[in-house]
């Protein structure tokens, strides 16, 4: 029948694509929009993180770059299992949400989530965090 021939490819096609073992990892923030926070409050960012069924996930890194300083460095605030810096940083359900108290000007900047699973398969996504203004407010 030649209207069965593309659905044919196009099942092939999708078929050669699926990662040989399965292994597959992905993280992501649910809006790509900058998040803005008021000074001293608590900022919280929650990442989405997917992985193969068979996989299993060995470490959630979150990096700090601070705003103005490009290509100056990541500096790396928390880590899943284990690692969170001065009290400030807490990682939950599974390294998915990093929280972070007392927000201040220097907390601004790009965050990165990194997910490895146990082959050593990494996926990264960026979120950018800036101080919300006080020209807004009245006074």
């Amino acid at each position: 029948n030649e209207f069965m021939k593309p659905c044919i490819v196009l099942v092939l096609l999708l078929f050669c694509e699926v990662p040989q073992g399965g292994q597959c990892v992905s993280v992501r923030f649910p809006s790509q929009q900058p998040v803005y926070v008021i000074n001293g409050e608590n900022l919280i960012l929650q990442a989405q993180i997917d992985w193969s069924l068979g996989e299993s996930i060995s470490k959630v890194t979150w990096a700090h770059e601070a705003e103005g300083t490009k290509n100056s460095g990541k500096t790396v605030v928390a880590e899943f299992p284990f690692k969170s810096s001065g009290g400030r940083v807490t990682v939950e359900k599974d390294g998915a949400v990093m929280k972070l108290s007392n927000y201040q000007r220097t907390d601004s900047g790009a965050y990165t989530i990194t997910v490895s699973n146990q082959h050593g398969d990494q996926a990264s996504a960026r979120c950018s965090v800036h101080e919300y203004g006080t020209w807004n407010q009245a006074p």
